[in-house]
């Protein structure tokens, strides 16, 4: 087992994970027609409406490279033009971007970079410039015409319709990120659809959560793309994020192309829901959750409100989210996420009452964790609804710590449903009836301490970003942990509740410091000298290696003045 400070040193080449399930590495921070209408038939207008990981290394005077790629010329460093992806984007980006633009066409060929360098230098050289400006795009990598005018009949026969895909044209594979000349997509008055479906594959992907795709297990490839690409609705809705994103990225150029392409969604949205066979299908639903994750990001409340009343009746009459489940669970997770970010609807009380069978992986790794060294949360005064969740992420997070340990991406996505499903439960259940006993107090601080736990790290870096729901949950948890916490009662579930908070806090904010003296206390009446004696209190109880080491280290120095 490795140090925290072997874990600090090891910098951007550590497999510290920012959350559970995370596909790539990140390196520590050092410092410590609405839906609703469409389905209701009123009418009614449509509207169209990053924690820090690492410090970005101050620039130094540099003799300017020519070739760099857009980021480094916007950060104005010196860009050492490695392909796929330079060094100072890789440390910035932190894995959620595989390749840097340089401006450059992708060609279906296997030029190595250091040819398509000398390429472009004789280009030049030659007199070119006019040639390559006219092809070359500001925003995007352009579209390469296709080697072969054939439509490959397996993808055809899978959309289920060939009207859907008349229009050949290029798209993306997410995994190698090269032009696949057999895709074809649905119709679209988006000129710029191919673009912008690259810069989702590219990039925004890396910005939404649950996806976190490694080039050998990638759920989002095998289980949704297919999807985009054989569904009007689904598409449009695609190229909405990919627009959105850039508006964000880029400002107004792409913000009147992020509207356009809003308006468009809403009128597909409109005729979907409002047709014969497809308004419950997992294309509409996955739309609906990713139009109100749109306006979530943009503050559009209102707008938020109405799609999530629309969404958690579209996902109530399909039997819930764990029935989704069992058809896609990338989409079931998409809609999960959607609800944990916007906070705004309940998860459908059905599920409640429908749970989902335990996977194969689960069921031979129990027996592991089946003994006196974990905790026994019913000895706390855990109730065992509770305690069976508290078990359950236990499990979890000892087991797979990123995705690598997953054998392919079908198990991937298994671990991933299995988490998400887990929270929806702890966030559903009904609180203890006697809202000022000892039990009332434990069950919310667990809740709590849950969303703390898995989402905290997700806040500012994520579409949608949970950051509400999480600082709901804080202020929660400590009006939890107070009637706890008092003298002479620590034991070692109250602790993990207040490492929970303080780790699940900004540096330095005022519940960063309350939760770290309710540690600092506790470890004190717990006779805990060292930063390894509060490591093997928590890891009996739930501990994630890859993402807990360093937080808990840091804190651990924060507190040393308090005991």
């Amino acid at each position: 087992m490795c140090s925290p400070m072997d874990v600090e040193k090891s910098g951007s080449e550590s497999a510290r994970l920012g959350g559970y399930m995370r596909g790539r590495n990140r390196e520590p921070s050092k410092s410590t027609s609405s839906t609703e209408d469409a389905l209701t038939g009123n009418e009614s207008e449509f509207r169209v409406g990053t924690s820090t990981v690492g410090q970005p290394v101050a620039p130094r005077a540099h003799k300017k490279s020519k070739r760099g790629c857009k980021t480094c010329k916007v950060r104005k460093i010196k860009c050492d033009e490695t392909h796929p992806l330079c060094d100072n984007c890789r440390v910035y980006y932190q894995g959620k971007q595989n390749r840097c633009d340089y401006g450059d066409p992708i060609l279906p060929s296997a030029s190595s970079p250091s040819s398509s360098r000398t390429a472009n230098q004789r280009k030049k050289r030659q007199g070119k410039a006019k040639a390559d400006n006219k092809t070359r795009k500001d925003d995007a990598i352009p579209s390469v015409e296709p080697m072969d005018q054939n439509i490959d009949p397996f993808l055809l026969a899978q959309s289920g319709n060939s009207s859907k895909s008349t229009s050949l044209s290029l798209a993306v594979s997410p995994n190698a990120q090269m032009m696949d000349p057999f895709h074809t997509h649905p119709k679209t008055p988006e000129p710029e659809a191919d673009e912008l479906l690259q810069h989702y594959f590219q990039t925004t992907v890396y910005t939404i959560f649950p996806f976190y795709p490694t080039a050998e297990i990638n759920p989002q490839a095998e289980f949704y793309s297919p999807l985009i690409y054989t569904d009007p609705l689904l598409y449009h809705v695609t190229l909405q994020l990919s627009a959105f994103h850039l508006e964000r990225l880029k400002g107004s150029r792409h913000k009147a192309q992020s509207k356009r392409l809003m308006a468009e969604c809403l009128s597909l949205l409109r005729e979907r829901v409002e047709g014969d066979g497809d308004g419950l299908s997992d294309e509409t639903i996955a739309s609906v959750a990713g139009l109100a994750s749109i306006e979530h990001e943009r503050g559009n409340v209102r707008m938020v409100q109405v799609h999530m009343r629309g969404l958690k009746r579209m996902v109530s009459m399909r039997g819930g989210l764990n029935a989704l489940r069992q058809s896609n669970g990338m989409i079931a997770n998409i809609v999960f996420c959607i609800f944990v970010a916007a906070n705004e609807e309940s998860f459908p009380d059905i599920d409640l009452h429908n749970c989902t069978p335990c996977p194969d992986w689960y069921t031979a790794v129990v027996p592991a964790f089946d003994n006196p060294y974990y905790m026994q949360f019913e000895s706390f005064g855990v109730e065992k609804q509770y305690a069976d969740v508290l078990r359950n992420i236990r499990i979890l997070a000892g087991t797979y710590q990123q995705a690598s340990d997953c054998a392919d991406s079908a198990q991937y996505l298994s671990v991933l449903c299995h988490l998400c499903a887990n929270m929806q439960r702890v966030m559903s259940l009904p609180p203890v009836s006697n809202v000022r006993s000892k039990e009332y107090c434990i069950a919310e601080a667990v809740r709590a301490s849950l969303i703390l736990h898995v989402f905290h790290l997700w806040c500012g870096r994520f579409q949608p970003d949970p950051s509400l729901m999480v600082s709901n949950a804080r202020q929660n948890l400590k009006s939890a942990l107070k009637p706890l916490a008092l003298p002479g009662e620590a034991n070692e579930l109250l602790l993990w509740f207040a490492c929970a908070g303080a780790v699940g806090s900004d540096t330095g904010s005022p519940e960063r410091r309350w939760f770290g003296g309710q540690v600092a206390a506790m470890a004190v009446e717990m006779a805990l000298k060292e930063f390894e004696d509060l490591k093997g209190v928590l890891k009996r109880i739930i501990w994630h290696e890859l993402q807990d080491e360093l937080d808990h280290w840091t804190l651990w120095g924060e507190i040393q003045d308090l005991m």
